[in-house]
């Protein structure tokens, strides 16, 4: 997977279960937007990281704070500027 650039595609809403990881900073993560079915794939990256790259989401980032912690399968929401999304976790990867 290649962090540069953004991945998204339309998505089955299946989620791959893991053996019961959660989010933490550093994990490889795949969400779905419910209501679109929009598909993105992204690194959990701490506040202390400078320049965050495409890629990557910040802890501290709305979607970064609603995401930590949380499951594969879990559906979280998030204020955007457009209004309310709500993303379900596909699956949670951690770094080697």
């Amino acid at each position: 997977m290649n962090l540069k650039t953004p991945r998204t595609r339309k998505a089955r809403k299946t989620p791959e279960r893991t053996s019961g990881a959660e989010v933490t900073i550093g994990s490889l993560v795949t969400i779905v937007a419910l209501k679109t079915g929009e598909l993105q794939e992204f690194k959990v990256v701490s506040t202390a990281k400078s320049g965050v790259r495409l890629g990557e989401v910040s802890s501290w980032a709305p979607l970064g704070k609603a995401l930590l912690g949380c499951r594969v399968g879990k559906s979280v929401y998030v204020e955007a500027p457009s209004g309310t999304v709500r993303y379900q976790i596909l699956k949670i990867m951690e770094e080697e």
